[in-house]
């Protein structure tokens, strides 16, 4: 009885086992699916989470890349109108002078000093030989002496740039230039070349303007940094341009012609070949890219010379480039490769139960924890990209039209709050002046069919003042390929487009200076010799009084011609102010005096305010004098009679004491136009004179320091408002 019921448990307890194992393995089983694929699910989703946010990161650096290369570009087609209608060319082909032909060459010199980006100018007669060639490299700027001068006739892009009208622009492809440096490496270049004509409309020669390149390409070397991987830019061809390595220009090198794009990623080039902006991924790794048609301007014909075609083709089809970066898999976030591991070693870890499941939990909020932090620094990157450019961000969502985004520049451009960027009627942007809403409108309704807009329009911020906006707006697709938002830049050129009319100012007074230093010498001893010989005349012809009276208007006209002479040259020579104590007073009374003459037969009246307090001034007496007999005679021929009264106020100038004038008539004072240009050179609305006045007043006073002022009083008439510091007296 004993051996049987030892065995009976012995069986019990074997079944028992069996039973538990049997049980443990259904519960191991259970728990190992559900927490696996849970686990699973998770991780996947994570790793397409992490995945699209490096595709985004992607699509937004190769589009800011190609509106980049777009606004570089642009700026060259402007300098080189600019060019082509400089008054030192234009005096040259009128005069053929070898003086005119130097002042050229300076000019193009000090063109080339101020701008960085350029390798070379020329300028090629209608026989296609160079008459003017300016260099720039190794930090200095040199006109190339006339012994080096060469036939240009047989490059394509001069050839095709005879052909082209007035306004038009011929562009060469993007290659290297092996003549810029023949002892070091070849200059990536793009050569643009324009048509010039004289002043009775006849094509006399082109203007060639060489760009270099590499400032393109350090600019997309700069910006490359917010890339995961490597920034590449193709030709139409699909041949390396940069970011290519030892492919990098393989197409100017016949042993090297095959290496291109298409070869190295055959199966990527298809789809960048097929369409205008995208993703593809493929073995090799991730491509994102653009094309970019960087020489889209609106109101300026270009014709293109496309690679290794001879013939010009239209816009859209010929000169088209590829913006891209490629990330390889062991470099792209979610790749098959991490997602395999990722899943091993998740399964790996689930074989003892209660331990697994502990370390998947963990893992899961590692991860998790990892997947929101990768995010939130690329979402720190974009917002840090955006809050510290001068330029407003904005982004408008397609198709309901919303403001997604507005950056904070916004609130220093337009002037308001960044809570108020929408106009009333709820779009973007507010604030546009009514004659160019309609053209803003336009361009954010077709900027999906156009792919991206460029233009320039005016802002009427909260306190009056005008800003001169230029906006660049692209629209960004999805993977699709669809358009699901509008992203662009708003930058205020107030301040540039000013500064570049400046510089013509600057050039122009320039030409005037030169000129009157030639004629100085010459003049002054013409007027000299004449107005002797008019002195002689008048003693020997004293008993003559009609002779007399021609003579004296004789006089009166050599008189006016060297005012006018003086007052030309006055403008263009610099101004530099002998100071010394004075009594402004006593000044206004002396010129009054002095233009006694021409209040002859007239009732004119000078009131003066000085209110018993100190005038002095530490100021150039005669060239003070001259501002305010500048003044005077405007309010003189402002009213007959004319009453002029002149009031004295202490103030201050840039933290100092100063000493304000105010001169006011009883004329009909100016309208918009007048009051607009009254400081403009050349601006007059008297039958004589050269318009002068004014202008140099203005240099005068502000080279003391001081401010001009002319406008309208409340009750009547023209005021001028000076003020001068008072300095050391």
């Amino acid at each position: 009885m004993a051996g049987f019921g030892g065995r009976s448990m012995n069986r019990t307890s074997a079944a028992r086992r069996g039973r538990f194992w049997v049980r443990t393995a259904a519960v191991f089983l259970l728990l190992a699916v559900s927490i696996g694929s849970a686990a699973t699910v998770i991780i996947l989703q994570q790793l397409r989470t992490v995945r699209l946010v490096a595709e985004s990161n992607e699509r937004n650096h190769v589009g800011l890349q190609a509106g980049m290369i777009g606004a570089d570009l642009a700026v060259v087609l402007s300098d080189l109108r600019v060019l082509t209608e400089a008054l030192a060319l234009k005096d040259f082909l009128a005069t053929g002078a070898s003086e005119d032909q130097g002042r050229l060459a300076a000019e193009l010199q000090r063109f080339l000093e101020s701008k960085s980006n350029y390798t070379q100018v020329r300028f090629l007669n209608e026989r296609g030989n160079e008459i003017v060639r300016v260099g720039a490299g190794r930090g200095r700027t040199s006109v190339v002496p006339k012994a080096l001068w060469r036939s240009q006739a047989g490059p394509q892009y001069i050839e095709r740039a005879y052909e082209l009208s007035a306004g038009q622009v011929f562009v060469s492809p993007f290659d290297l230039d092996f003549e810029a440096n023949p002892t070091g490496p070849p200059q990536p270049t793009i050569r643009f070349a324009s048509p010039v004509f004289d002043r009775d409309g006849d094509m006399r020669g082109i203007v060639v303007l060489n760009y270099d390149g590499n400032a393109l390409l350090a600019a997309l070397r700069q910006a490359s940094i917010s890339s995961a991987g490597r920034t590449m830019l193709l030709n139409a061809d699909g041949y390396w341009l940069y970011g290519g390595a030892d492919a990098d220009w393989a197409f100017m090198y016949p042993e090297r012609g095959e290496d291109n794009f298409a070869k190295r990623y055959p199966d990527a080039w298809p789809a960048v070949l097929g369409s205008d902006a995208g993703q593809v991924a493929t073995a090799s790794g991730l491509f994102t890219y653009r094309s970019v048609q960087p020489f889209q301007v609106d109101g300026l014909t270009v014709r293109l010379q496309a690679p290794h075609d001879l013939r010009t083709v239209p816009l859209r089809t010929g000169y088209v480039w590829k913006v891209l970066t490629f990330v390889p898999p062991t470099q792209l976030p979610g790749g098959r490769g991490e997602t395999r591991s990722r899943l091993g070693l998740l399964y790996g870890v689930l074989l003892p139960v209660l331990a697994g499941l502990a370390w998947i939990i963990s893992r899961y909020r590692e991860e998790r924890e990892q997947a929101f932090e990768d995010l939130r620094v690329n979402e720190e990157r974009f917002r840090q990209l955006a809050e510290n450019i001068d330029e407003v961000f904005w982004m408008i969502d397609l198709p309901s039209g919303k403001l997604a985004y507005v950056g904070p520049a916004f609130s220093k451009i337009w002037g308001q709050s960044c809570d108020s960027p929408l106009s009333a009627a709820g779009v973007w942007p507010t604030g546009v002046h009514h004659d160019d809403v309609s053209a803003v409108a336009r361009a954010l309704v077709d900027v999906v069919e156009t792919g991206g807009f460029e233009l320039e329009y005016r802002i009427v911020r909260p306190d009056g003042q005008e800003r001169l906006i230029r906006d660049r707006g692209f629209v960004v697709r999805d993977e699709a390929g669809r358009p699901y938002r509008v992203a662009g830049l708003a930058e205020d050129v107030t301040e540039l487009r000013e500064r570049q009319q400046r510089e013509l100012q600057t050039q122009r007074l320039a030409a005037i200076g030169e000129a009157m230093t030639g004629l100085a010498h010459e003049s002054r001893n013409a007027l000299q010799r004449s107005q002797a010989g008019l002195e002689m005349l008048a003693k020997r012809i004293k008993d003559r009084p009609d002779a007399e009276a021609i003579l004296g208007e004789i006089q009166q006209s050599q008189r006016h011609l060297h005012r006018l002479y003086e007052e030309v040259r006055g403008y263009a020579v610099p101004i530099r102010p002998e100071r010394e104590p004075c009594d402004l007073g006593e000044l206004v009374h002396d010129v009054w005096e002095q233009l006694s003459v021409a209040r002859v037969g007239r009732d004119d009246q000078l009131v003066d305010h000085r209110n018993g307090q100190s005038l002095v001034c530490s100021v150039d007496h005669f060239s003070i004098g001259q501002v305010v007999r500048n003044v005077l005679e405007n309010s003189l021929g402002a009213a007959d009679p004319a009453i002029v009264t002149v009031a004295y106020e202490p103030t201050d100038c840039a933290g100092a004491p100063a000493l304000r004038l105010r001169f006011h008539d009883n004329g009909p004072g100016l309208d918009a136009q007048q009051l607009q240009r009254v400081f403009e050179p050349f601006f007059t609305t008297k039958s004589r004179g050269t318009g002068l006045g004014m202008a140099i007043s203005k240099r005068i006073v502000e080279s003391h320091g001081g401010t001009i002022d002319v406008r309208n009083s409340a009750g009547g008439g023209a005021e001028v408002l000076i003020t001068l510091p008072r300095g050391s007296v």
